[in-house]
């Protein structure tokens, strides 16, 4: 399951979850890159395949820097 916002570009889902954890933008760029879904930046969310929607579920998990983060089976369903 994830919290994304299916109509919405991944830019758009992303600026959504920093504005309510009151981050600014600039962390994006290199997740982004590093998770490998900078070509997928305009696109809408709908249709992202289901492990680069897993991808940018652990993108806005990473986002605000989290001393630790506690994953059940977190490569399962990610694409390569």
């Amino acid at each position: 399951m994830n919290n994304l916002w299916e109509n919405l570009t991944v830019k758009r889902n992303l600026i959504f979850y920093c504005q309510i954890k009151g981050l600014d933008l600039k962390s994006i760029e290199i997740l982004l890159n590093y998770l490998e879904l900078n070509h997928y930046y305009e696109m809408k969310v709908k249709h992202l395949s289901s492990g680069n929607k897993r991808k940018l579920c652990v993108l806005i998990s990473l986002l605000n820097k989290p001393k630790f983060l506690i994953y059940d089976e977190a490569t399962s369903g990610l694409d390569i």
